[in-house]
């Protein structure tokens, strides 16, 4: 049985149906509604009808209309038609809609898009691990760290027997494929360009590098003909949508069909990337941006660490850059050639110049390690405290290496 229910208020002293008789007589104004007791005829259809009245707490009269229809209805479109009717005479009379106690109608609804918006996010997530799990190789690292480093700050809350992109938020799985990111190391390259004099000859595949481009760019793009603009676009009208059925929104017919379209749109291009998977070709130099890329939208700590950290690796580029001699050319390309490896860097700021103590290098390993957690252990979810300790790590660490830079520049302002 679909049933819907609307409530009534009336002010007290308005002469608009002062009784369920003259509401009735409204309704009856509409000559394609007969009412006969309990049943309601609209277009030669009966439906089960029933009208309350009383009176509220602060004197209002209030009416309490219910109207239902069998659930095996094969025309719900002239049930809803009906109700429309009604919802039209109730404004213009009383200048007011009428609450909307209970809709059936958008249950209907509801339940027949969860299971197509249940199978569309599922064949996302199927495309997004099996990528990330085949091609990139996200939560093989495991073998390399000991259980118990793991155990002592992953979440005791989650069971790891799915991976982290389980726990992603649907708008998020967009953020995966379409989200513009660099793999460059951009401050080394333009150290290098403002290092370069006259003669020098820049390197154009690097300059290239800088440019920020999504993962269907780089991946999906060869192999599937779909504008990115248009996928994204679909994803986000359907995340919407989406919104309505999990918030338990009204759910319109319009709505349902709507869901129906986008989904017809865009399942065809996940399901043409799933079949042709083996096509994609990911660089050995790549996976790793790609893997903290993916984990930097498994929410918003993780984020916030990530960003810690690479403002911290950036940091001890830097100090690198500035302590050698600016008109040693190989030295300076050997540093940017480094630039992506910490422990070089590192190596090289403890062992050769002496700008950070062991305890620094030390620290700083470990806040690599847990970075290389985070990023490659597909099958953890780490402790919020764990990671908000980590964070602040990494502040205090490149507060201390910014503190270094300042010495280091100044010192050379000197000497020049």
């Amino acid at each position: 049985m679909i049933t819907v229910e609307y409530l009534i208020i009336v002010e007290s002293e308005d002469a608009f149906c002062k009784s369920s008789e003259s509401l009735t007589h409204l309704l009856l104004s509409n000559d394609d509604i007969k009412i006969n007791d309990t049943i309601i005829i609209y277009k030669e259809n009966n439906y089960n009808f029933t009208l309350e009245q009383g009176t509220t707490n602060s004197s209002h009269n209030y009416f309490h209309l219910s109207l239902s229809c069998e659930e095996n209805d094969s025309d719900l479109d002239i049930f809803e038609s009906l109700l429309k009717i009604i919802r039209t005479l109730l404004y213009k009379a009383n200048n007011k809609q009428p609450q909307i106690l209970w809709d059936d109608i958008s249950l209907y609804y509801a339940n027949q898009a969860y299971p197509l918006i249940h199978d569309i996010e599922n064949t996302m997530r199927k495309l997004i691990t099996k990528f990330m799990l085949i091609k990139i190789g996200l939560g093989w690292a495991t073998e390399t760290v000991p259980k118990e480093v793991i155990d002592s700050i992953k979440s005791k809350s989650k069971v790891s027997s799915e991976n982290y992109l389980y726990e992603v938020d649907f708008i998020q799985l967009s953020n995966f494929l379409f989200k513009e990111y660099t793999t460059a190391n951009t401050k080394s390259i333009f150290k290098k360009i403002k290092s370069l004099n006259n003669n020098t000859e820049i390197n154009l595949n690097e300059i290239k590098s800088l440019i920020p481009k999504s993962n269907w760019e780089r991946y999906f793009d060869p192999i599937i003909n779909c504008e990115p603009d248009f996928f994204s676009k679909k994803w986000k009208e359907l995340y919407d949508l989406r919104i309505k059925v999990a918030h338990n929104k009204f759910i319109t017919k319009n709505d349902y069909l709507e869901i129906e379209l986008l989904i017809g749109e865009v399942k065809p291009i996940l399901t043409s990337a799933i079949d042709n998977f083996e096509n994609i070709n990911v660089p050995e130099e790549d996976k790793d941006q790609i893997a903290e890329n993916v984990a930097s939208n498994v929410n918003n700590l993780y984020s916030l660490f990530l960003e810690s950290w690479n403002n911290l690796h950036q940091l001890l580029f830097q100090l690198s850059f500035i302590s050698i001699d600016t008109e040693d050319e190989f030295e300076q390309e050997k540093i940017i050639k480094s630039a992506p490896n910490i422990r070089n860097l590192l190596n090289r700021l403890t062992k050769n110049q002496s700008l950070i103590s062991a305890r620094t290098r030390k620290d700083i390993l470990e806040l690599l390690t847990f970075r290389n957690m985070l990023v490659n252990h597909s099958d953890v979810m780490f402790q919020e405290d764990s990671v908000q300790k980590k964070i602040e790590e990494a502040m205090l660490l490149s507060s201390q290496i910014q503190n270094i830079i300042d010495v280091e520049e100044k010192e050379s302002n000197k000497t020049s």
